[in-house]
């Protein structure tokens, strides 16, 4: 995996564990604790949070509601 990959992975634990959506982006809680490229987190999980933690704010987790927004360009 290259960097970029494990960091998008490591944001995406993140926000499968601080924020609450029902969004289709997520995996099951059982996705990721069962593939491999999630798996390799698991001995350092309390520091891939306290990172992202620190970047956007407290550990708490929060409840987003999923609903669709229009984006334009230009």
């Amino acid at each position: 995996m290259s960097e970029v990959e494990i960091f998008a992975r490591a944001f995406e634990l993140w926000v499968s564990n601080t924020i609450i959506s029902d969004t289709p982006l997520l995996q099951t809680k059982e996705d990721y604790k069962n593939e491999f490229c999630y798996k390799i987190f698991g001995s350092f999980m309390e520091e891939v949070i306290y990172y992202f933690n620190n970047l956007f704010g407290t550990g708490e987790i929060q409840a987003v509601a999923n609903k669709p927004v229009q984006l334009t360009l230009f």
